[in-house]
This record gives structure tokens, sequence and C-alpha cells, in this order.
């Protein structure tokens, strides 16, 4: 069975973030942060950062920052996250400044988060400024890959994030799984939602030596082997025939997944569906596929719990009628004891945890 896991706002997502413009041409630069990961370069050019610093000189009429010649440097862009101003683009004209000590500089200011800043910076300096290095690339591409959400776009999606080529992506992400820096992820997803399937790698060889020294070590794994299924084969399940069912949505299509298929494929007396909620769920479906399950009749509780074990929230919904609703779970042995007695049936997307 393929595992599948889908990407944040599959359906109507854009490649760069598309955010609101906020009107003020210049920002002090002690106004603006530099140390969320938004710098998309190994290391900044000595010799770029002098040659900049001796040209910039303070237009007292317009405030701007401008060449011997006259001419504005362009903007630096930043993301306003309501409390703070993250640099995006332009860590060259930022620090060249700080040396020539000016105060400010003509800024593009966007209303958006850090995280919106990091991806818009994966792609900048492609056609303007100091040139990236191949090593810049491959920064720059690895910070995606190694993203829980990004990673799960199509290489050519990346591609077109960072402004690099498709091969180039394919072949650090082979490179980065087989060093098992990141997980084989078994489905894609473009821009436009269609999905990739990509073949399991071959197993990996190991040595008698490494093989002998892992079964001394490796624990006997749980009888308890779950079906692992995409999102699609739930429409497919049999009607009462799940006690527990864990999911790892990402899309608006999971939720409604969730929402149509899953209390009719739950055991009507006991069924239990454990939903895990990214830290990064920022977009509005995952709360409306929450408000949908919520709606739904033949679930008698709900619950959020915080597994200490797995470090993540996960949302739980019950048939069983002797459980409270709304009651708040905090650690991983009140999940278990909700559970009770029952083991995984199915587990949908890409598992993020073992059960």
């Amino acid at each position: 069975m393929s595992k599948s896991k889908s990407k944040r706002a599959l359906f109507g997502a854009q490649v760069m973030p598309n955010p609101t413009r906020l009107q003020r041409p210049t920002l002090e630069l002690d106004k603006i942060r530099t140390d969320g990961g938004t710098q998309p370069r190994e290391q900044l050019d000595e010799e770029t950062l002098q040659d900049y610093a001796t040209r910039m000189i303070l237009d007292e009429n317009t405030g701007f920052v401008v060449d011997p010649e006259q001419q504005k440097w362009p903007e630096l862009v930043v993301f306003f996250d309501g409390t703070d101003n993250w640099l995006a683009d332009g860590f060259h004209r930022f620090s060249a400044a700080k040396q020539a000590e000016l105060n400010s500089f003509q800024v593009r200011r966007e209303e958006g988060s850090l995280r919106d800043a990091i991806l818009y910076s994966l792609g900048v300096n492609a056609t303007h400024g100091k040139r990236r290095t191949n090593v810049d690339k491959r920064r720059a591409i690895a910070r995606a890959l190694q993203d829980e959400e990004w990673r799960l776009w199509s290489d050519s999606r990346i591609a077109s994030l960072c402004k690099v080529s498709s091969p180039m992506v394919s072949k650090l992400r082979v490179e980065l799984e087989e060093k098992e820096d990141i997980p084989f992820e078994p489905i894609l997803y473009s821009s436009d939602g269609r999905e990739f399937e990509r073949p399991q790698p071959a197993p990996r060889k190991v040595s008698a030596t490494t093989a002998k020294d892992t079964t001394k070590t490796t624990s006997t794994p749980d009888e308890n082997t779950a079906s692992k299924k995409s999102f699609s084969a739930l429409a497919k399940q049999d009607a009462n025939s799940l006690r527990c069912l864990v999911a790892y949505p990402t899309t608006a299509a999971h939720w409604d997944a969730l929402a149509t298929h899953a209390a009719q494929a739950l055991d009507s007396t006991h069924g239990t569906l454990i939903v895990h909620l990214p830290s990064s769920a920022t977009s509005g479906h995952h709360w409306a596929g929450m408000a949908k399950l919520n709606d739904e009749k033949s679930f008698k509780s709900s619950h959020v719990c915080y597994i200490k074990s797995h470090s993540r929230h996960y949302a739980i919904w019950s048939v069983d009628k002797s459980l409270t609703p709304g009651a708040m779970l905090p650690a991983s042995k009140n999940l278990m004891k909700l559970i009770g007695s029952k083991q995984v049936s199915m587990i949908l997307g890409t598992a993020l945890d073992s059960w």
C-alpha cells in the first residue's frame, strides 16, 4: 500500500506567499530582524559588502539610500507579522547599510509570518544582487525539503520556488533520503493538486556486522501492524470495521474524507478517531475540518490531547457514549486510557509516530 501524505494548502495554494502590502517607504534598520532563519545564503561575501557600503549615500531630500549616481538602491523585502519585521531579501544591502552607519533603508514591507518570509527567501537573488553559488542553491533546496509540508511538493514545484532546475531538486532529495535526513515521501503534489507517486527505493545493503549488531539492539516490533493507506481509501472501507483510526490530514480534501466517511467506518459502539494537529496548522481548512467532525452526529465526544512521547497535539473523536464531551487530555497516559485496549486498525497518510 502506498503511504500518502499531502501538503498544507494544496488547493488554491501559491508557490510564493501573496501577502498584503503595507505602505511604508523606509524602515529603521534596528527594527528589522535577521535571526529567524530567513538568510538563504551559506555566508555573505565580504567584498560585496565593502563595495555596497562605499556606494551607499543617504539622500537628505527623500530619505532614501542612493548610489553616487543618485540611483535609489533596491528595496529590502521584509515581512511584518504584527510584532516583528523579518528580513526576507536584501541581506547584503542590510549589512552594508549597517557598515555605512545608516539608520534606515527603503523597504517593501509585506504583511506575513516568519514562515512566509522563509518561503519567500528561498528563491531570492536568482536574478538580482550577488548571484547565488551552488552551495547557496543547495541550501535553499534543503531548507524546503527539510520542512514537513514543503517537501511534499513535487520536485518541479520546489524548483520553481527556489528558482533552480528540477533535476537539482530530485538529486538532493534522494541524497537526503539516503542519509535519512528526511523521510521518503511516496506521493508528491503539484501546485494544481496532481499527485505523483514515487517508486519505493531499493532496500539499503547492510553489512553482516551491521546486521548482526542491529539484531542485538532492535526490539521486537509490535504485533499490531495497522494498515497504512491514503485518504481516498477511506471511502472504500467496510462500515463499522475499525476500532481505532489514526489520521494525518494536511489538506481540505483530507478533512472532507474524514468528515464524510470516518464515522461510518468506525465501530459503531467504541470506535475512536485520532487526528494529528500540526503546530503549523495556520490554514483555515484545519479548523473548518474539525468543525465538520464536531457536527457529525455519530461522534458522542471530542477531546484535545498532547502526547509527550510524540511531542504532538491530537484531536480525538469517539462514538463511545460513556466519554465526557469536551474533556481536555494533557498527557499521553490520558490518551491511552481513552483508547483503552484497542489497537490502531488503520493509519491514513504518512505516520509521523509509532502506534
